[in-house]
């Protein structure tokens, strides 16, 4: 295995036997902290970083040496090390949690079995390749070649990392506001000479890893809705120390987000909150590199460049803690990558493809399903197009009877794992038509057309217009290419990426479909889920049209600059700086009291004090709604942001605790009349100061929390959250305090 650059100045050969000393050095280095903290000499942060190394990076790099998975880079064997290791981590959860307690260990995910399996099974790696591998892993470093681009491109992690310190620390928004303009330079200098073709895969990356960081370490818990009860369940695995079909529902049958992020928590001794924040970030961020790979193997560099980065700057791509659909992306990238490659797949090529196809199973049931089903639709067409136009080479290749065989393996572990998911999965057709049947009477909710029709500040309108153009150059990329292929086919040329545009096309009327439906997952979402793919056509269309431009008399070919600003324009948006710099920020990275996913410690306490009230009662998963029926109902009424708090504190099904919201799309007025048998759980970032009919269905008005005040007893309060009790409880226990009225906002 070699990895060549031409403009490397030192090169470095390691051969097994280096790659194995260097495996046994990180061992023997991880074990020793360990055996320091046995002893009372701890080094926590030595420990998290070769925990976390020896966790991601080797397991998944010996494999890729082992198997023969043929990169040709340094980045590309980084991003399968990185995805092979997540695989095995999640395989080896269940099996553990499986096999141990049918021995006496009823703590399989303890620091003991896991830290043990994973060094077994690293030396058994590093002796397999020790034994069958005999070519060298040579690694190139530009030293020479080293430019103000490198410079540049170096300081957006700093600027990250600063400006997330800044806001978190100070309330200081301005370090963020420096590190959004340096991307967006970053994204306009792309067009120039400055950045060249060389520069591109540095740049992807660390453009990526420096969005995702400036947001995840501004915050203090995981930010969004469903990562609430992830987290949650990851804590739940962290605890029991085991893993168990349908213990969390749905997301349990996804270890690779359930079971392997406390698998690091305790291997590597770092809190829940650090692994997803930080952990999988990194992770997540390797994920537009593979696109660029992707991109470049299929187009040019430029064409690469570009789609990769509307990728990153999709704001549903770096908004949220990366969970479920983003890691699961990961595995999907990696599997184009392993596809679509040049030459015959060999053997460890093809393990490795169902090692990947698993990972992607174990990570994202939507993902799974969606690109299971565009696979198996792509290869039929191909099928077809060699039937009815002419002989088409790659339908040798691009057989149905893979998707297929990976759709029927994947809905038998969801089976296994959740058979309440095949329930939900079933359910999708018939809501398909029910929301057909509705589409007379309004659009809905989840939907493009919902989205569209609540875009109303200047700045929702500027972003939405800019969707819609990048919408547009995918259909004219993916029109360009499709028919492209057909006529070449039928002249009888062989079309080498034929399957690659076959994928592109369920995928691209999947995101038309989701204007008007929803189905399982809402619009933003499918634009996001879709990108990996549909970016890369998104950039073919602006090529084209450069070419088109530069076919006009008197007119000379463009460069790629509009193409820059425009991303570096998306970017601005999607960031929040252009609303703080108009006087409205909308999130937490510029505004420490917007309303958002974005839960402070006090709030996340006032939740945790709800969840220690003696009347709330922990329910065993293993007994399920049965004894969740059985249990006295708390009711918590709360507005519906601050609703998905609770799904990592006290989330249904593993609590009494019913969360109620106070506003919906379906009742949108507030009666505080109706939440006198519950608790009140006022976030103070949810109240504003306005007429009761003015205010938006996140929010309450000040005269409605008067109302409540009137009417209630102060059960807790801090300095972000106030508790009422239920009406008349006239317990003396708690905490009352007169000057309940001043939020101190």
């Amino acid at each position: 295995m070699t990895y060549a650059s031409q403009t490397s100045e030192l090169s470095i050969g390691w051969g097994p036997t280096t790659v194995v000393t260097a495996v046994s050095a990180l061992l023997v280095a991880f074990w020793s902290t360990v055996a320091l903290e046995w002893i009372g000499v701890t080094i926590p942060f030595v420990r998290a970083v070769l925990g976390v190394v020896l966790l991601t990076i080797v397991p998944g790099g010996l494999l890729t040496l082992l198997l023969g998975v043929r990169t040709r880079n340094v980045g590309e064997a980084a991003i399968f090390a990185v995805g092979l290791s997540l695989v095995t981590l999640s395989v080896a959860s269940v099996l553990l949690s499986l096999v141990l307690p049918r021995v006496g260990l009823d703590q399989p995910l303890s620091f003991g079995p896991v830290a043990t399996l994973s060094t077994v099974l690293v030396v058994a790696l590093s002796v397999a390749t020790w034994l069958t591998r005999r070519d060298q892993l040579r690694i190139d470093v530009p030293l020479g070649s080293f430019t103000p681009a490198h410079a540049l491109l170096g300081l957006l992690p700093v600027f990250a990392v600063v400006g997330a310190a800044a806001m978190r620390w100070y309330g200081n928004s301005y370090g963020v506001a420096v590190f959004v303009l340096a991307v967006a330079v970053v994204t306009v200098l792309s067009a120039t000479r400055l950045l060249q073709a060389r520069h591109y895969p540095l740049a992807v990356f660390l453009v990526a890893l420096s969005t995702l960081l400036h947001r995840s370490l501004v915050a203090t818990h995981v930010v969004g809705a469903d990562i609430q009860f992830n987290y949650f369940l990851s804590g739940l695995i962290a605890e029991s120390h085991r893993w168990a079909p349908d213990v969390g529902g749905s997301l349990a049958s996804l270890p690779v987000l359930a079971a392997v992020p406390a698998v690091y928590s305790t291997v590597a001794g770092i809190e829940l909150t650090v692994v997803f924040t930080v952990v999988y970030s990194i992770i997540f961020s390797v994920v537009p590199l593979g696109i660029y790979y992707l991109g470049r193997d299929l187009f040019d560099a430029d064409i690469a460049l570009y789609g990769s980065l509307i990728f990153v700057f999709y704001h549903g791509t770096f908004y949220l803690t990366p969970g479920k659909q983003r890691i699961s992306e990961l595995f999907v990238v990696l599997l184009l990558l392993l596809y679509f490659r040049h030459g015959p797949h060999s053997t460890g090529e093809r393990v490795a493809g169902v090692l990947l196809a698993i990972g992607l199973v174990q990570s994202h049931y939507g993902a799974t399903y969606v690109y299971g089903f565009a696979f198996l639709i792509g290869s039929v067409g191909i099928v077809a197009v060699d039937r009815f136009v002419g002989e088409c080479w790659y339908s040798r290749v691009f057989s149905p009877i893979y998707p297929a065989a990976f759709l029927v393996g994947a809905t038998a572990w969801y089976a296994y794992a959740s058979p309440a998911l095949i329930g939900t999965l079933a359910s999708i057709p018939a809501s398909m038509v029910i929301q057909l049947l509705a589409l007379p009477s309004g659009v809905v909710a989840g939907s493009g057309a919902g989205y569209v029709q609540a875009q109303e500040a200047v700045v929702q309108r500027t972003t939405l217009g800019l969707y819609v153009l990048l919408t547009l150059s995918m259909a004219v990329g993916l029109a360009w290419k499709t028919t492209t292929s057909i006529v070449r086919i039928r002249r009888g040329v062989d079309v080498e990426y034929a399957g690659f545009t076959a994928l592109a096309v369920p995928l691209f009327l999947f995101l038309g479909s989701s204007y008007v439906l929803v189905v399982d997952l809402w619009a933003d979402r499918v634009y996001q889920l879709v990108l990996p793919v549909l970016g890369l056509f998104a950039a073919l269309g602006f090529s084209l049209a450069r070419t088109a431009v530069g076919r006009v008399p008197r007119l000379r070919k463009p460069t790629w600059s509009p193409v820059a600003v425009v991303l570096a324009v998306l970017f601005v948006l999607n960031a929040g700086l252009a609303g703080a710099a108009m006087g409205s920020p909308t999130d937490y990275t510029f505004d420490g009291e917007a309303h958002d996913y974005s839960f402070s410690d006090d709030e996340l306490e006032a939740a945790e004090w709800i969840e220690a009230l003696p009347q709330v009662e922990r329910i065993d998963p293993e007994t399920g709604a049965e004894a969740a029926s059985e249990a006295e109902p708390v009711r918590v009424y709360t507005d519906r942001t601050t609703a998905q708090l609770f799904r990592s504190v006290t989330p249904e099904g593993h609590y009494n605790v019913e969360v109620v919201a106070f506003k919906d799309e379906w009742d949108p007025t507030f009666d505080p009349g109706e939440t006198l048998d519950g608790y009140v759980f006022v976030r103070h970032d949810a109240v504003e100061d306005a007429h009761p009919e003015e205010v938006a269905l996140a929010f309450l008005s000040d005269a409605h929390v008067e109302e409540l005040l009137d009417e209630r007893e102060l059960a807790h309060r801090n300095g972000d959250v106030t508790v009422l009790e239920p009406a008349g409880t006239g317990d003396a226990s708690v905490d009352r305090t007169p000057e309940a009225a001043e939020f101190g906002r």
